[in-house]
């Protein structure tokens, strides 16, 4: 079972591991119109081989036709978590069809899909489709069939 924190600052506990943003790769001239805005309000259990959970939305405008290119986020261990990459199904981008609520699935697209996730490292998840700017996007994580 995966244990979800609610974020705080640019933290979110998972398990005993934390997830922090590294960074949101961009070029030119591109603004953060929405920065990044939690999607867990309250301590939340997601099984093993659960969809999609809500990380975090945030912002981008642009000024003559930049993409989003990548996001990075870094999943920690923290406390007695073992967690390990295996434990997670993958991290997602998708792209905000204008209501600023998560349907990973629905009415949202999918921006890019990373199935390798890093523990202690940054995990990149490369933006290939539905990237163009101003856009609102949000990145989740699902866990593995394993859970942790």
């Amino acid at each position: 079972m995966l244990f979800i924190h609610t974020i705080k600052a640019k933290y979110l506990g998972i398990g005993a591991a934390l997830v922090t943003v590294a960074a949101v790769a961009t070029w030119a001239a591109v603004t953060v119109s929405a920065s990044p805005v939690s999607l867990i309000t309250s301590d939340i259990k997601a099984k093993a081989a659960s969809g999609q959970v809500g990380l975090f939305r945030f912002g981008l405008d642009a000024d003559a036709g930049e993409t989003l290119s990548a996001v990075a986020v870094t999943i920690n261990n923290s406390g007695t978590s073992a967690a390990t990459g295996t434990d997670f199904a993958n991290v997602n981008i998708y792209r905000d069809d204008g209501d600023n609520i998560l349907e990973a699935g629905g009415a949202d697209v999918l921006v890019g899909c990373q199935t390798t996730v890093n523990v202690g490292s940054t995990t990149q998840v490369s933006a290939s489709s539905n990237n163009a700017l101003p856009g609102t996007f949000f990145v989740t994580l699902a866990a593995g069939a394993s859970g942790i």
